[in-house]
């Protein structure tokens, strides 16, 4: 996949991950858990993991439709 193609379709997963919906859920879950401070860093790859995307094969198998036919 070319980096145009990439860059057309990287706010499907934006829109999904900036979703009024996940932050409220992730917030009700790291309450839950009591998780209060973390790094920036930290979070991210934290929110990333809960969202199913903590590796290349979670964002395939998440966003298998944005992936190139081969």
């Amino acid at each position: 996949m070319k980096i145009e193609k990439f860059l057309a379709q990287i706010s499907t997963v934006l829109d999904d991950l900036g979703s009024v919906e996940h932050q409220k859920s992730f917030s009700e879950n790291m309450e839950h858990l009591k998780i209060e401070d973390k790094s920036f860093a930290d979070w991210m790859m934290t929110y990333l993991a809960w969202n199913e995307l903590g590796s290349e094969e979670d964002c395939k198998n998440l966003y298998w439709y944005l992936e190139d036919d081969k």
